[in-house]
């Protein structure tokens, strides 16, 4: 197919009013034309732009991790034995190089970062429980994908040890996403903007601290309205996290699993 054809389909595909039901193309080129069927092509590249098609993925799903005494060795601090599999979608995470980890998962042609640091396993020999899931990249210009539909209510710097953070809304689901560690001039989506699965929203980094490069991913599960957006738009100004998000803290859920949420602060 030509690029001339495809540009014809594409402003047919335009000209269809999905939403009233009307079969009948507008007047296309100076004739009346009274075809409702256009190429395949072009009507689900109109179904996908009109919001009709479900476009979200997971390269996660399925995914088994495994911590154990080697791979404490290689993290660097010590963590205890933990084996599970993935069930839910995380909603983000950075794409890597193949070569990058030896368990990172492959979707359409791209790899995915290994889950480097589980949710509620504890670390560095104390009672202290992970709050989130890390997924290193070692590799600072790594772009964080996105798997879902979402806005960013926020984007704050240096907030404590989590350093530039993003706070995301979930647009399809009752739920807010926690991104943390950003790398410096890592925001590629600004406050209020809107996106789409497969989109670029920032750059893993290791702010915050002396870390790995990596990103830091909590979830919530909330039917956040406006009046939080406002609310956490209004502590901007606390450095600490859980200050901000107020009482979203409490409905923190494992981001490979959405069914366990264990309070971890």
């Amino acid at each position: 197919m030509t690029e001339e054809d495809k540009t014809r389909i594409e402003a047919k595909a335009k000209l269809l009013d999905m939403w009233k039901g009307i079969k009948v193309l507008k007047d296309f080129e100076g004739t009346a034309n009274n075809f409702w069927f256009a190429h395949p092509i072009g009507f689900i590249s109109h179904l996908a732009r009109m919001g009709a098609l479900d476009q979200t993925f997971n390269p996660y799903e399925g995914y088994s991790y495994k911590f154990d005494t080697d791979l404490q060795r290689r993290s660097n601090y010590p963590m205890e034995p933990k084996a599970d599999t993935a069930t839910s979608n995380p909603g983000f995470a950075p794409m890597v190089d193949k070569g990058d980890y030896t368990n990172a998962p492959l979707y359409n042609g791209v790899y995915y970062a290994e889950c480097t640091s589980p949710y509620g396993i504890r670390r560095f020999g104390s009672d202290f429980r992970h709050s989130g899931i890390d997924f290193g990249t070692r590799r600072k210009s790594q772009p964080i994908i996105s798997f879902i539909y979402g806005e960013v209510w926020a984007c704050i710097r240096d907030v404590n040890d989590f350093g530039n953070v993003m706070i995301i809304k979930d647009l399809n689901e009752p739920k807010v996403y926690f991104l943390a560690h950003i790398a410096d001039n890592g925001f590629l989506k600004t406050e209020g903007k809107r996106f789409e699965p497969g989109e670029k929203v920032a750059m893993a980094g290791g702010t915050g601290g002396n870390y790995h490069i990596h990103l830091h991913l909590e979830v919530f599960l909330t039917d956040a309205t406006e009046k939080e957006k406002a609310l956490v738009t209004a502590n901007l100004t606390m450095k600490n996290r859980n200050d901000f998000l107020g009482e979203l803290v409490n409905k923190r859920v494992d981001p490979f699993n959405h069914d366990i949420n264990t309070h971890v602060v």
